[in-house]
């Protein structure tokens, strides 16, 4: 974070906490390489919102109910309340038989050196090579192959960068078309349907082309899927406006792409969800959805009524429950099989006729004794006979559900985080699977609690939510140094005070999510203080395994000066992004910033503040115990006030 790193594509801004001024960039561009990360919790480059708003911290709480401001805060729970979905590393679940263990667990981001990712992935067969495809930490493309290359068995590349396509915001799709042509497909950032496929054209292996724009469609929501009907590619997603929405791309090459209107051509409901689509037989299309009251509906291409696609109610039809999520459809010999979340229980649609129905459902939870289920399910096939559904479970844990007939029941419940070993899981799972050589991968684990609960506390204040700032500008006037009564209030708006507030910002956070924060102040090297009191939190060095959630601070370790504090929101590729109090665009001739601002990701060793470096991070979680004699000694109140003041030379 210093003056002379300036990435492209981004605005500069700054931070002015503590006597210096920071450059930074808002984003960076990562090269085509293997890549190696762990977490990002920001997607890509946001544009600074229009607003700026002088918040009281009534408000802050009325909008933002996750930032609870209590000290002693338990049990946070901000799952659905982050700014962006927490990024994890990938995992593969293989049942390899491998040391003992008929079910093992591989950190493949670490055995990749690849990014960490948001999201489903989305794993295909290429050959023998399994390809999955990612939303990366920093929202690029990646794709994870375990092609051997440079002496490592898994490698990742970064597409977004090898086709300069864009970055993605929802989770991909892929499939092999004639062995030989990958198709990606995922949202954009601008809400575009594009696709990323290896054709080779223009001097490079891969390429990017905005379908939404080359059919005349428009945005999208939500996550596509896909599926090849002879030559064509047919892909499906939520319109803007919720209806289900097809884009065909016919030819190869320069394909040729156009888009419809499925709810309006089968006089069906828009979607509430993503829709999941299968082909049966040659050309026949079912499309599954779950429409706004919660029924799954089914679209096909019968040409039924004078219409060339209808929609029916499958939950009328079944007297099924009701659905959420994305469900999971697959053809098993003359019948479909759709696979849903209906209320934490894996249900079933078959259309098998059975009871004078012709779809029928069944609670897969109840016969199989199994477990509750949290997101969407992911099948496949490990036999022509033998249906495999992955979802996650209780705390995470991966969860299979097999028709094998174990035990006299037809279908049955595996925890294979408990079988291989390995981790609980913190998003949707999928799998490949060949001749019965099961691969699932999936993100995880989920970071802790309180960690989600800091950084959903300060991407809820940055400009892209609640877009906070000083009252009256460039006045140091702001809520947080009001809520630890500290500073002045002499003219400042009401519910704030007026003070360098860069650790006053950095401890609400933590105390948003309950940590204790005892023995920090507005002195941002107090920080450093308490990881020093923390038994193996804090952790010195630019580069020293920053993780989201941590305090970094700038500054000089022998004097004990501290430059700047703020918070590590994301870290990915050797890069970290950050939000901080006082922080933000130049707002007048003085250099004042007065705002909460996300940096954007950048290199934590060449980051300088007029000449001080970061020096370390403090952990929030995870230290030992108490070491008390490392404790500072106490300063008076004047004391304190000399040294806050000193750090931001006064302003």
């Amino acid at each position: 974070m210093s003056g002379d790193f300036t990435p492209p594509r981004s605005p500069v801004f700054r931070f002015r906490c503590h006597r210096v001024i920071v450059l930074v960039s808002g984003a960076f561009q990562v090269p085509l390489t293997s890549i190696s990360g762990r977490r990002r919790a920001a997607g890509s480059p946001r544009k600074p919102s229009p607003r700026r708003i002088g918040i009281g911290l009534a408000a802050v709480l009325a909008l933002v109910p996750a930032l609870v401001l209590a000290l002693g805060l338990s049990g946070v729970d901000p799952v659905g309340a982050a700014t962006n979905p927490s990024a994890m590393p990938l995992q593969e679940f293989a049942n390899d038989n491998s040391g003992g263990r008929l079910w093992n667990a591989y950190d493949q981001t670490d055995g990749a050196l690849g990014p960490t990712i948001a999201g489903r992935p989305s794993p295909v067969s290429f050959g023998t090579t399994e390809m999955v495809f990612t939303r990366s930490a920093i929202g690029d493309l990646s794709q994870f192959a375990n092609d051997s290359a440079g002496g490592r068995t898994w490698n990742a590349y970064d597409l977004t960068s090898a086709s300069s396509g864009p970055q993605i915001a929802g989770d991909p799709s892929a499939i092999v078309v004639n062995k030989t042509s990958v198709f990606v497909f995922a949202r954009s950032t601008s809400g575009d349907l594009v696709e990323f496929t290896n054709d080779g054209t223009g001097h490079q292996l891969w390429n990017a082309v905005d379908v939404s724009q080359g059919s005349g469609g428009g945005a999208v929501q939500g996550d596509v899927s896909v599926i090849a009907v002879g030559s064509a590619l047919e892909a499906f997603a939520q319109g803007a406006n919720g209806d289900l929405i097809q884009f065909t791309g016919t030819g190869s090459g320069a394909r040729s792409w156009s888009e419809s209107d499925l709810s309006q051509a089968s006089g069906g409901p828009s979607l509430s969800a993503s829709p999941g689509a299968v082909l049966y037989g040659q050309s026949s299309i079912h499309v599954y959805g779950e429409s706004p009251s919660g029924h799954l509906f089914e679209f096909v291409n019968d040409g039924q009524g004078a219409r060339s696609w209808s929609a029916y109610d499958l939950s009328t039809i079944a007297a099924g429950p009701t659905a959420s999520g994305q469900p999971s459809a697959i053809v098993y010999g003359p019948t479909v099989h759709v696979y849903v979340n209906t209320a934490g229980r894996l249900t079933e649609y078959v259309n098998d006729g059975y009871g004078g129905r012709l779809w029928n459902s069944y609670d897969l939870t109840a016969i199989s004794h199994g477990p509750a289920v949290t997101g969407d399910p992911s099948a496949a096939f490990y036999t022509s006979s033998v249906v495999d559904i992955f979802v996650q479970g209780p705390g995470g844990d991966l969860v299979s559900y097999v028709n094998d007939g174990y035990g006299g029941r037809l279908w049955n419940s595996y925890d294979l985080t408990s079988a291989s070993g390995g981790p609980a899981i913190g998003a949707d799972p999928a799998a490949i699977i060949n001749n019965g050589a099961v691969s699932v991968f999936a993100a995880g684990p989920s970071p802790p609690a309180v960690v989600q609960a800091i950084v959903s506390a300060v991407e809820g204040q940055d400009q892209n939510k609640l877009a906070v700032v000083e009252n009256p500008p460039g006045s140091n006037c702001n809520i947080y140094t009001a809520y630890w009564d500290r500073g002045t209030t002499t003219g400042c708006a009401p519910g704030t005070s007026a003070e360098e507030w860069c650790s006053d910002f950095a401890q609400w956070a933590w105390a948003a999510a309950g940590v204790d924060t005892s023995g920090i102040n507005g002195w941002a090297y107090t920080f450093v203080d308490w990881g020093l009191a923390h038994t193996g939190a804090w952790k010195p060095g630019d580069a020293n395994d920053p993780e989201p959630g941590d305090a970094v601070v700038w500054g000089d370790v022998p004097s004990g000066y501290a430059s700047h504090v703020g918070i590590v929101v994301g870290v990915s590729q050797g890069m970290i992004d950050v939000v901080s109090g006082n922080a933000g665009p130049v707002i007048d001739a003085a250099g004042d910033v007065d705002a909460v601002w996300e940096s954007g990701y950048f290199d934590p060793t060449t980051s300088t503040t007029s000449g001080y470096p970061i020096i370390g991070y403090v952990s929030p979680t995870g230290w030992t115990g108490l070491t008390t004699n490392a404790r500072p000694s106490a300063v008076s109140p004047a004391v304190l006030r000399r040294l806050i003041a000193d750090q931001d030379g006064g302003k």
